[in-house]
């Protein structure tokens, strides 16, 4: 709904932030799953997906939210 509001109102730039990857134990499946499905939806709304960063964070540990995590294999998703 968010991104087909932002949509409507000429927003073209976008960041989608998959939060609570520590409530999945950072796995790596899980988040590809997502990003899949939220690329999916951005592309029936008319972004262009390819320009839109997808970032695994967990807000509870600060991972990704500030500075880049200190687990490596976070960063190497994106």
């Amino acid at each position: 709904m968010h991104t087909r509001l932002c949509n409507l109102l000429g927003i073209k730039q976008l960041i989608v932030i998959v939060n609570k990857m520590d409530s999945v134990n950072f796995s790596q499946p899980r988040f590809e799953e997502i990003r899949d499905e939220v690329r999916k939806m951005l592309a029936k709304i008319g972004y262009k997906t390819a320009k839109v960063p997808i970032i695994p964070v967990s807000s509870l540990r600060g991972d990704n939210l500030f500075d880049v995590s200190p687990r490596y294999a976070l960063v190497q998703w994106i």
